[in-house]
């Protein structure tokens, strides 16, 4: 429990670790599940994991709002960045297609 803790002490090791998470499963999870396709569900796949990480991104941008109001304070320009990037391809490429 105490490792779990030391894990998510900062945002900034929250979006590495969600970035490599995200990382892992497009090389590794995407290839595993098209093993014996033909066709272009990898491509339709690798999108539909890039948008569930947008979204995730920008779930995580504001709670690390509410959460580290003193880590936000003094790094809200990086907070500011993820949310408005992933507020921006949830805005354009997500809700365009609805």
């Amino acid at each position: 429990m105490d490792n779990l803790r030391k894990l998510f002490v900062s945002p900034a090791r929250m979006y590495g670790v969600s970035i490599i998470c995200f990382l892992v499963f497009f090389f590794i999870g995407i290839p595993v599940l098209n093993w014996g396709n033909n066709v272009q569900l990898p491509f339709s796949h690798a999108l539909i994991a890039f948008a569930i990480f947008m979204v995730g991104l920008f779930i995580t941008s504001i709670f690390t709002t509410v959460v580290y109001w003193s880590w936000f304070k003094k790094y809200w320009y990086i907070n500011i960045m993820v949310g408005l990037g992933s507020g921006y391809f949830i805005d354009i490429y997500l809700l365009s297609s609805i």
